[in-house]
């Protein structure tokens, strides 16, 4: 949980989220206001155009796609890459269906990318530096050096390691086989 609520974006990816959440509230107002005629090229109309016109009203359209574009812009100023990345995935599934979402699915897999690159950069500098992220250590205990380091240091020199013993256990000869074989 921490690391999803970590402010780590940057301005530019928080610059990106502004605009997207702008560009959803005008794709809303856009499909809101589209004309709902299946006539295309001045085709007459088919038969069945009641069946495939939109069963979503217009207010409810644009109304999803203004709670999405407050929650977008909500999240990419709170500064999170993951919470900005599910928000933007969400509401190109549910608000912006189609090849409307398809660049707010895109934005959330940057930020995802992003985000695992950050962390990869930083848990390499945490275990170069020698630092846990989780844990602070305290400055009162000092690091435990293991015996052989301690011998080496003082000059003593470790003896070759001892080969273990051979097995005791009793292993019976095999059988003959019969028959020639």
């Amino acid at each position: 949980m921490r690391g999803m609520l970590r402010r780590d974006m940057e301005r530019n990816e928080q610059l990106v989220g502004f605009v997207a959440a702008a560009l959803a509230i005008g794709l809303g107002v856009a499909v809101a206001l589209a004309p709902r005629n299946p006539t295309y090229h001045g085709v007459a109309q088919v038969p069945w155009a009641r069946v495939a016109q939109p069963m979503v009203a217009r207010g409810v359209i644009l109304a999803a796609t203004a709670v999405f574009a407050v929650v977008l812009w909500v999240a990419s100023r709170h500064g999170s890459r993951v919470i900005t990345a599910v928000v933007a995935m969400a509401g190109a599934l549910f608000a912006l269906s189609g090849v409307f979402g398809i660049p707010y699915i895109a934005y959330a897999g940057w930020l995802l990318i992003r985000n695992s690159r950050t962390m990869r950069e930083q848990r390499a500098a945490r275990m170069a530096t020698g630092t846990s992220g989780s844990r602070a250590v305290s400055s009162r205990a000092a690091p435990r050096e293991s015996a052989s380091r301690r011998r080496r240091r003082q000059g003593q020199h470790t003896p070759a390691p001892v080969r273990p013993d051979a097995n005791k256990r009793y292993t019976p000869p095999r059988a003959q086989r019969r028959g020639g074989r």
